[in-house]
């Protein structure tokens, strides 16, 4: 088998793997257990309507933008945002060149949970547990993109807001920013997977601490609780004009033809985690398929034994070894560069 032929069946194996990967961990809830039916749910929520969830794939750079967007509400998800959350996230999930994706709140405010309107429509128990489900489901399948996950906290994540952040690999957050459980002061514990990503993250103990005390959770408290990776400062104009020349000169560099501001979103929020995520991760020089079977192995080691977890390594190894990837990285390291 020639060197080409080899790198198209390798391409081909490792994509037919990651498809199977990201499949096998995606739903808690399976059509019919406890009575779960995700159509008939979807009907339910969309009839509470009220904002947007944006989502932008940039083909380009590997980097997907998805925007909480119900500004009037401080971000808080309505019936439709949640359906519409889904399915954003369900494409992502099956895009095979995909590197990142960025969450963030529009108008500098991240999330506020649900819309009263919406936890109105699910009052009873049973109601309340079929949304219960339903976004388990979907901050699941988030937690496990083949994607690295960055939200940039502002304003405030309240409630389920403070849910949605924990399922994201990342977090940054704006020196003002504010992060609250708020669920006690509401009669109720988190119901969106917040308390198991919650207690990995941070651990029993912090858990339990900021779940009982639902108190405001400052960024330099959450930055020192280790529930956000970096603190960072919106206000600092010579930080927006050193973003804006490095991407300026990036776009040079890649002989874009599309215009600057085409290629790069006009919210500093973006180009903050953008330059972050370069930064920290070289995703311009990184293969989509490998920094996936990364996230892969990683997922798979946080739901699986260790045993289980030890064969899933072994198939996902298989799965990059003698690709593009590795044999361009084997040729550099021969010939010197």
């Amino acid at each position: 088998m020639n060197k080409c032929r080899k790198v198209l069946v390798v391409k081909s194996r490792v994509e037919s793997f990651l498809y199977a990967t990201n499949r096998r961990f995606s739903w808690v809830y399976k059509e019919g257990e406890n009575g779960y039916d995700n159509r008939a749910i979807e009907e339910t929520l969309v009839t509470a309507q009220g904002g947007s969830v944006d989502l932008t794939v940039d083909h380009d750079t590997g980097i997907s933008l998805l925007k909480i967007n119900n500004s009037a509400k401080r971000n808080a998800f309505s019936g439709n945002m949640m359906v519409s959350l889904k399915k954003a996230v369900e494409k992502l999930s099956s895009w095979k060149n995909g590197k990142a994706l960025i969450l963030y709140g529009a108008n500098h405010q991240f999330c506020s949970g649900a819309d009263l309107n919406t936890v109105r429509r699910f009052s009873s128990k049973q109601e309340g547990e079929k949304m219960c489900m339903y976004m388990q489901n979907t901050l699941t399948l988030l937690h496990q993109l083949p994607l690295l996950t960055v939200a940039f906290v502002e304003g405030k994540a309240i409630g389920g807001g403070a849910e949605l952040l924990t399922a994201c690999d990342f977090r940054l957050i704006n020196e003002d920013a504010e992060i609250q459980f708020v669920h006690k002061k509401m009669g109720l514990t988190p119901g969106w997977g917040g308390v198991t990503r919650l207690v990995r993250l941070i651990g029993r103990d912090k858990a339990l601490h900021l779940l009982s005390a639902s108190n405001k959770i400052s960024a330099q408290d959450a930055l020192h609780l280790g529930l956000v990776d970096k603190l960072v400062q919106l206000t600092q104009r010579d930080l927006f004009r050193e973003i804006r020349a490095r991407a300026e000169l990036a776009s040079k560099d890649l002989n874009h033809e599309k215009p600057l501001q085409q290629l790069y979103s006009p919210d500093i929020t973006v180009h903050i985690a953008i330059d972050w995520l370069q930064t920290k991760f070289d995703l311009d020089n990184t293969d989509p398929k490998v920094l996936q079977a990364i996230k892969a192995s990683v997922t798979c080691c946080s739901n699986l034994s260790l045993l289980e977890s030890l064969k899933n390594e072994r198939n996902i190894f298989k799965s990059v070894w003698g690709g593009e990837a590795n044999l361009k990285a084997l040729d550099e390291i021969k010939f010197g560069k």
